[in-house]
């Protein structure tokens, strides 16, 4: 048992990093800020605190370099060759020799072993240095060192400041001089080698080799890389082990779902089997019959032919005997012809078969029926002017169960389901596979539905906000209502909703029949209001609300154009500015970059803009897509982003939703196909897949692929 303690407390340890719960530990990892962390290593190059630099360092690559993939293993080691040479010129800038030479006895031995492994790209060369002036002339005349050394292969900046250094040295009769091998890298390898030669040059500022280290152009592209890719490693740290358990929970209730599917269709083949065989049957009883039919016709046509024709001859002969002890008259000749020619027309007559060529006209219009309908060839969106669109939509699915104008759809936080609501005062889901699903459902509410949002820690329960109090609480499994919440009498109106990712909270934006509004948190855990958050400089309706990842910070837009940021553990409003204009709808949608440095807004007066979190909302980038063709320009609502914060997709007033690229700033396509606004959007959480929903009254599910 003792022997797992480690193990747990590194699980927790990792668990507790993840959730940013860095108060619980000493917060080494300064709380995931990148300013921090980059702050604390200039304070140990400052102070020349080579063991804190590398103790620090080390701790960097244990609980997040590890992680990564193996591909970033050359980015890690580059950074960190960078880190030590900036603590070396740090060091030699302050005139601190006595750190160089304590950084080279150090790591000398490492960074010797690491130039000189096979494959390094490295070439050996002599260098003259203090003390070896007795051997100087070697150098200057090409001959080679013991060992096989040469010494024309030594880069010349490198010789005259190194050897001049060596000179300087003997001239001043310091001790008796030596030859000492120096390795260095020679075309396309490592240069660390150059860098033994820093302790002994006098000027190192001034030298061709080191000269770059010493400018602000590198010390400032250094900081830029390293805080970029701190910023990198952070957003894609793993799932910790402790909440893997979760999703092979999910994986193991999506496969029994598929397993009982599959069963499900099996059943419905064999019942298909069993139909389409005792068709077979049917069908082979009834052509043995058609054929006995057919042979009895046949038979009885042809007694019918020989009797007729014995018949004939029988009065033929008659006639004849009856003839023989007379004349034979004209008359009687003419009787005789007409009796030899009913026996020929007899004879020779052909028998139909009105029922073959009945059943084989039937079976040959029966194939071509079934075979004369050609599938309508797939369609494509239209890029957006000035540039080739980045997806190619595959199929889309439309829903159009509902009877008045969408106002929210959403996909489960899992991606495994749709919920979409609408004014007509009902809530409807429908899981998102190619499976029947028991989660299918109808929620009906007394009056428009103007809000919805899944509970995600375990998308279990679904929120619906109305506009005559209510916030109802439907359990997806079990297919009923849990409870209903009533918000105040006075903002009757639930226009959104936004559940915690961390905690059992959820926030609801109410508003009432003028312009003012309220924010209130309720616990789900007890069903009661915990607080409300205070808006300034006045009361307004909130149109949009949004979490960050671990939910201590929520994004709000407002009514009347601004945008409020919360800390949610002390409910207290962090930043407001004015964002959008109020006169012409405020705010219609807002979100955190995947990032979490900045946020994005898009409002009525047709702007899409992002602001920046670390200078109080200062404009980073704004986009008008006032006339814009293509997108349908003016008022845009509701916002979306991918998985990866690569790609957002808005509502327009036009009949289709917008895809916008993050970083370029602008529209680059339009998902079509509704006949009115789309005023509802949603993307799916893992896939590339978006979801619609218009004043049309019908929901669509677009699949797509990245184009190449």
């Amino acid at each position: 048992m003792a022997h797992a303690v480690p193990h747990v407390d590194e699980l927790l340890r990792e668990y507790l990093l993840f959730r940013g719960f860095t108060d619980a530990l000493a917060d080494k990892a300064k709380g995931f800020s990148v300013d921090k962390i980059l702050t604390e290593l200039h304070a140990l190059v400052s102070a020349h605190n080579l063991d804190g630099l590398v103790e620090f360092w080390d701790f960097l690559q244990t609980y997040f370099f590890s992680r990564l993939d193996s591909s970033m293993t050359t980015a890690v080691d580059a950074l960190e060759t960078a880190l030590l040479r900036y603590f070396l010129v740090h060091a030699v800038e302050a005139d601190r020799r006595d750190v160089v030479s304590s950084f080279f006895t150090l790591f000398g031995d490492r960074l010797f072993a690491q130039a000189t492994a096979p494959g390094s790209g490295l070439r050996r060369g002599t260098v003259l240095v203090p003390g070896a002036a007795a051997r100087g002339s070697a150098l200057d005349d090409g001959g080679s060192s013991g060992g096989g050394a040469i010494a024309g292969e030594v880069p010349s900046e490198l010789r005259k400041g190194v050897v001049g250094q060596g000179r300087a040295a003997g001239d001043s009769g310091q001790s008796s001089s030596s030859l000492v091998d120096v390795l260095y890298v020679g075309s396309g390898g490592a240069d660390w080698l150059e860098w033994f030669a820093l302790p002994v040059l006098d000027n190192p500022q001034a030298h061709p080799t080191f000269k770059p280290y010493f400018s602000k152009a590198w010390v400032d592209n250094f900081a830029v890389s390293l805080a970029n890719f701190l910023k990198t490693v952070f957003q894609a740290i793993p799932l910790p082990k402790l909440l893997a358990f979760n999703q092979e929970r999910l994986r193991r209730q999506a496969l029994e779902a598929q397993v009982r599917s599959l069963q499900s269709e099996v059943h419905r083949l064999r019942a298909q089997l069993q139909t389409a065989s005792s068709e077979l049957a049917d069908m082979d009883r009834k052509r043995k019959v058609a054929s006995t039919i057919r042979v009895q016709r046949v038979e009885t046509h042809a007694a019918e032919r020989s009797s007729r024709h014995s018949m004939a001859i029988g009065a033929a002969s008659r006639v004849v005997e009856s003839a023989r002890p007379r004349a034979v008259s004209g008359a009687s000749r003419g009787a005789l012809s007409g009796s030899d020619a009913v026996v020929e027309e007899v004879v020779a007559s052909p028998q139909p078969e009105p029922m073959v060529a009945a059943a084989a006209a039937a079976a040959t219009g029966g194939v071509a029926s079934r075979h004369s309908a050609d599938p309508a060839p797939a369609t494509r969106e239209s890029p957006l002017p000035g540039g080739e669109e980045p997806f190619i939509v595959l199929n889309q699915e439309v829903f159009a169960e509902h009877k008045a104008p969408i106002t929210k759809c959403l996909f489960s936080a899992d991606g495994s389901s749709i919920a979409s609501a609408s004014k007509d005062g009902t809530v409807r889901l429908w899981t998102f596979s190619s499976f029947p699903s028991s989660r299918n459902a109808v929620i009906r509410c007394s009056a428009p539905v103007l809000s919805l949002e899944w509970e995600p820690m375990s998308d279990r329960l679904l929120l619906a906000g109305t506009a005559q109090r209510e916030i109802k609480l439907w359990s997806v499994n079990e297919k009923k209502e849990l409870y209903t919440l009533l918000a105040p009498a006075h903002v009757p109106r639930v226009t959104t909703l936004a559940c915690s990712p961390s905690s059992q909270l959820f926030v609801a934006g109410l508003a009432g029949k003028a312009a003012g509004g309220e924010l209130h948190v309720w616990d789900l855990r007890t069903l009661q209001p915990t607080m409300e958050l205070g808006l300034s400089p006045e009361p307004t309706a909130n149109t949009s609300l949004a979490f960050n990842h671990n939910g201590r910070m929520l994004v709000a837009g407002g009514a009347d154009g601004m945008i409020r940021v919360f800390d949610m553990s002390t409910g207290t409003p962090i930043m407001g500015w004015p964002a959008h204009d109020g006169a012409a709808g405020g705010v219609t949608g807002v979100a955190f970059t995947n990032d979490e440095t900045s946020v994005v807004s898009h409002g009525a007066d047709g702007k899409f803009t992002r602001w920046s979190l670390h200078s109080l909302g200062s404009e980073l980038y704004m986009y008008n897509t006032t006339g814009l063709t293509g997108t349908g320009g003016g008022e845009l609502s509701g916002l979306a982003m991918d998985g990866d914060g690569e790609y957002m997709i808005v509502g327009t007033s036009a009949s289709h939703g917008a895809i916008y690229h993050v970083e370029q700033h602008a529209p680059v396509q339009t998902l079509g196909g509704h006949g009115s606004a789309v005023r509802a959007v949603d993307w799916h959480p893992t896939l590339n897949c978006a979801i619609t929903g218009s004043a049309d009254a019908t929901v669509r599910v677009s699949k797509l692929i990245k184009a190449l």
